[in-house]
């Protein structure tokens, strides 16, 4: 006799069968209205006039299980949607997909602006892998995406805080982009100007993280590359955003490369809070997209008040303060209580910047190697202790950003001062001449006993005015040991005819301290 299934498992079969047989569904946004939609999870996107805006759909994609895509299907070419409260939090896999509008070809035609009245985020999402992509999100109080716990986000080619043209600011209040305990998330090749609006009432306690795009709270992981931040659409234009271009708060192994971050009102990049192993690499960091000085520069360059991170082959000029700027992470805005040790500032170039090349204020085994420094204002590297000025250089200003150091480390016997970067001595060169095999130095280094010493070279056509400096053009670097007594004396020879250049030197210790520029010495025949 056959064995009949019950009622429960005939249920359970069926829903097994629909199960197997969902698929992931598109929903077409049709109307540029804001209303919900009328039955949730039915799989239809339709409001009560039968019409499918962003809204609803969101709403549509949330209820489904399946990793759905919302186009749009808005007549032709610019349509602007505008919400008058925050749209749903997106909790499921999705695509958003701008490029699907007619008329679509290479500029965002769907632009979603919150009035300037909306309280909250243009678009939040708190799920992934969700794609993001030629989208314009402006006008909201909150940040123009906010990614909230999300993993594995894509967000790509939108503008964020600038008008449909990317020509001009409409504000979002806050950040642009904002990632918080987001992890593993790609933000990719994105006009991201115009935006942390309420930065303009500085120093407010806002503006310790707003700017262009904030990542807190333990974002890690995240690939941030190709962007534009602060200028518009062109890359060649101020826009900039009323904070710093890229805020990096507690948040650890995120990678900076190939953006364009300028004209920002604070420093190109913040890394702070004691995030650690971020890289800042192969950026414009003050300059314009086609690399020349227009007057587009960030406040400070590269500022960073944590330790373990590193900054490498970036272009970083023409920005108001230091170029690289190392000092301490504090509670607040200007508490410096922590340290900012074992940095790495590698090959990068360094020029026309407002103060210090490198200003290195507080921490040790922060390196310098391989840069090419030249044309700032102040010291090539300063290696000193805190120093706060006002933009005219008034010492104590509350809205003092600026770090200038001290004058000149003196080099002491045995290097046993001690202080931010162990006030590393610099070698002396002795002498300089040419020969057939090419520039033969004679130099003194006077440091810690029985050490291995990095010392690296350096050439530029003009010495810097103090004497000491510049650093134009790396030539590489030897090891060399000091005696018992800290002394080393010896003679290199460089294989480059540098007659009438001037040369200086640095010298590393083996913890990573690196010390200012020697004095120049010109070359002779």
């Amino acid at each position: 006799m056959p064995r009949i299934a019950s009622t429960q498992t005939l249920a359970a079969l069926v829903c097994l069968l629909f199960a197997r047989s969902a698929t992931a569904a598109t929903f077409a946004v049709n109307s540029t209205g804001d209303s919900s939609d009328v039955s949730k999870g039915n799989g239809v996107c339709a409001t009560s006039s039968g019409t499918c805006t962003l809204r609803a759909a969101i709403q549509e994609a949330n209820a489904s299980a399946e990793a759905d895509t919302i186009v749009f299907a808005l007549s032709t070419g610019y349509q602007r949607i505008a919400v008058s409260s925050p749209l749903p939090t997106i909790t499921r896999p999705l695509v958003i997909d701008g490029a699907t509008q007619a008329g679509f070809a290479g500029k965002p035609l769907i632009e979603i602006w919150g009035k300037g009245t909306v309280n909250g985020a243009g678009l939040a999402i708190s799920s992934g892998p969700t794609t993001v992509r030629r989208l314009v999100v402006n006008g909201f109080d909150g940040p123009g995406i906010y990614l909230n716990g999300a993993t594995g986000v894509t967000l790509e080619r939108n503008y964020v805080g600038t008008n449909v043209d990317g020509t001009a600011a409409v504000w979002n209040r806050e950040s642009g982009i904002r990632l918080r305990r987001a992890d593993n998330n790609v933000v990719q090749y994105n006009l991201i100007s115009g935006n942390a609006k309420d930065s303009q009432a500085y120093p407010s306690g806002s503006y310790t993280s707003l700017g262009g795009l904030e990542m807190l709270d333990s974002s890690d992981g995240n690939l941030v590359q190709g962007n534009i931040i602060g200028l518009d659409v062109t890359g060649l234009l101020r826009v900039g955003n009323y904070g710093r271009g890229v805020a990096v708060h507690a948040s650890n192994q995120n990678v900076f490369r190939g953006n364009v971050i300028s004209a920002n009102y604070g420093s190109g990049f913040r890394i702070y809070g004691e995030g650690t192993g971020n890289l800042v690499e192969g950026n414009y960091v003050g300059l314009a997209m086609d690399a020349t000085l227009r007057g587009v520069g960030n406040f400070a360059g590269v500022q960073i008040r944590s330790s373990g991170n590193t900054a490498r082959n970036n272009v970083i000029a023409g920005n108001e303060d230091n170029g690289v700027l190392i000092f301490g992470s504090g509670s607040g805005e200007y508490n410096i209580t922590g340290t900012a040790s074992n940095n790495l500032i590698q090959s990068n170039t360094i020029a026309y910047n407002g103060q210090n090349g490198v200003g290195i204020f507080d921490g040790d085994g922060n390196t310098v190697t391989g840069n090419a420094i030249w044309g700032n204002r102040l010291w090539g590297i300063d290696v000193s202790e805190y120093v706060r000025f006002d933009r005219t250089g008034v010492a104590g200003d509350t809205r003092g950003n600026n770090r200038a150091g001290d004058d000149l480390n003196v080099n002491d016997v045995d290097d046993l001062d001690g202080g931010t970067n162990d006030r590393q001595n610099y070698p002396v060169i002795r002498w300089s001449m040419f020969e057939t095999a090419g520039t033969r130095l004679a130099l003194s280094l006077n440091s810690e006993p029985s050490s291995q010493m990095a010392i690296e070279f350096f050439a530029t056509p003009e010495c810097d005015d103090t004497g000491y400096g510049e650093a134009e053009y790396p030539l590489g670097s030897i090891t060399v040991p000091t005696d018992a007594g800290g002394d080393v004396h010896f003679e290199v020879v460089i294989p480059n005819d540098l007659r009438g250049y001037y040369v200086t030197t640095t010298a590393t210790n083996p913890r990573g301290d690196t010390s200012e520029m020697s004095a120049c010495q010109v070359v002779v025949p």
